[in-house]
C-alpha cells in the first residue's frame, strides 16, 4: 500500500473497465480535481456525475464536514456544497471515522452491516445516498439514506456483502 496519494488515485476510477456505464460517484482527494474530474467524464461519455471532495481533505462524501460537489449532467457542471445535516445526520470530528488497519477495517464494515449505529454508519449513510441518487434509485439525498438504512437494517446489505465473500472464495 502506498502511504500518500498518487495520480493512480484519481486514473484508476476513470479508467473503470464497465462498458456503458453513464452514471458514476466519484471522490477526489483535492479539492482543485473538481475542475478537471467531470470534464474528463463527460469525455469518456458519462451523462451524469457526483465528484465529491469532503473536508477536511476526505475523497467521499464527508460526515464531519461541508463536502464540495461538481454534479456533471447531460455536460453541463453545476457546483455547490452539502452539509451532514442536508442528510439529516451529526457532524462527527474526523478522528471518529479515522482510517483503519486493514483488519479494523474488515471489522467495522462487519459491524456497520450488522447494524451498528455511530459515525462510522453515517458515513456509509452519507456515500450511499448520494450514490443511490446519482444512480436513479432514489430521488432526493433523503430518500437516499433512508434506503440506505433499510437495506442495512433489513440484513440485506450484510447478506451481499456474505454472498460476495463466498463468491470470492474467501471465508465470511
Amino acid at each position: 500500500m502506498v502511504p500518500c496519494r498518487t495520480v493512480f488515485n484519481v486514473m484508476g476510477p476513470l479508467m473503470n473497465p464497465v462498458l456503458g456505464r453513464r452514471r458514476q460517484l466519484m471522490g477526489v482527494s483535492a479539492r482543485e480535481l473538481l475542475d478537471v474530474v467531470p470534464r474528463v467524464l463527460a469525455s469518456l461519455g458519462v451523462e451524469e456525475a457526483m465528484v465529491v471532495h469532503g473536508l477536511p481533505g476526505m475523497d467521499e462524501v464527508s460526515p464531519c464536514d461541508v463536502t464540495l460537489v461538481a454534479h456533471l449532467r447531460n455536460g453541463v457542471v453545476e457546483r455547490y456544497e452539502l452539509a451532514p445535516e442536508d442528510f439529516g445526520i451529526m457532524r462527527c470530528s474526523p478522528k471518529d471515522i479515522a482510517e483503519l488497519s486493514p483488519q479494523a477495517a474488515a471489522r467495522c464494515s462487519y459491524e456497520v452491516l450488522r447494524g451498528r449505529r455511530g459515525p462510522r454508519r453515517d458515513a456509509v449513510l452519507v456515500n450511499s445516498a448520494c450514490a443511490l441518487l446519482i444512480s436513479g434509485k432514489a430521488p432526493s439525498l433523503a430518500s437516499g439514506v433512508a434506503l440506505a438504512e433499510m437495506t442495512i437494517d433489513s440484513g440485506r446489505a450484510f447478506a451481499k456483502m456474505r454472498d460476495y465473500i463466498r463468491a470470492s472464495r474467501g471465508e465470511a
